[in-house]
């Protein structure tokens, strides 16, 4: 059994709303800097297929009509993660590194920032980031190339995320799946691999 475990809102706490809060003090009106993370730009950044300077371009741009400089931009991303979830890396470090993989929809502002809290390499050595193999999570056939990727069938791996439209991508994968609620929670659900 491979347990596959999402970052964002598993691994470390995050809150979109921090982001919006910082754009909104740099002048962006709220319904502009909630497109932040909503924007099909957004979505080409984590599959590694815009720049960051190209993504700010077009925040500003398109978005905020604005001239946000991207430092200001990256620092109010970041903020977004907060903390680490340790009661799940305690949970996860008695999963065998053999075991484990990481897949995250990513960017290279959230890989630099989630260095801050966590070695992922510590936990396991393969990881998934979506701007480095191209595919978000909810693309067709991301969790297919996965599972080509682990070398085992689908049935054999158990994906760990927050958000059920993942969840339901993986179940239609053939994986089996845990809808993350709580750390105790986790703990239960994966008490067949711990």
């Amino acid at each position: 059994m491979i347990v596959l475990c999402d970052i964002a809102g598993v691994l470390v706490r995050f809150d979109d709303a921090i982001t919006v809060r910082q754009l909104q003090v740099q002048g962006v009106a709220p319904d502009k800097a909630f497109q932040f993370y909503r924007s099909i730009e957004f979505q080409d950044f984590c599959r590694g297929h815009r720049t960051a300077e190209a993504y700010v371009e077009a925040l500003n741009k398109k978005y905020f009509l604005a001239d946000i400089p991207l430092v200001t931009i990256q620092q109010a991303h970041d903020q977004h993660f907060y903390a680490l979830n340790n009661e799940v890396v305690q949970i996860l470090t008695r999963i065998p590194k053999n075991q484990l993989a990481i897949i995250t929809d990513s960017n290279v502002w959230q890989e630099a920032r989630i260095k801050e809290f966590i070695q992922l390499d510590e936990l396991s050595s393969v990881i998934f980031q979506s701007h480095h193999t191209g595919l978000l999570k909810t693309d067709p056939g991301c969790f297919e190339e996965v599972v080509k990727a682990l070398g085992v069938p689908a049935s054999e791996i158990a994906l760990i995320d927050d958000l059920v439209k993942n969840i339901e991508r993986a179940k239609a994968a053939g994986m089996q799946t845990v809808l993350f609620e709580s750390a105790p929670k986790l703990e239960k659900d994966l008490s067949y691999v711990l």
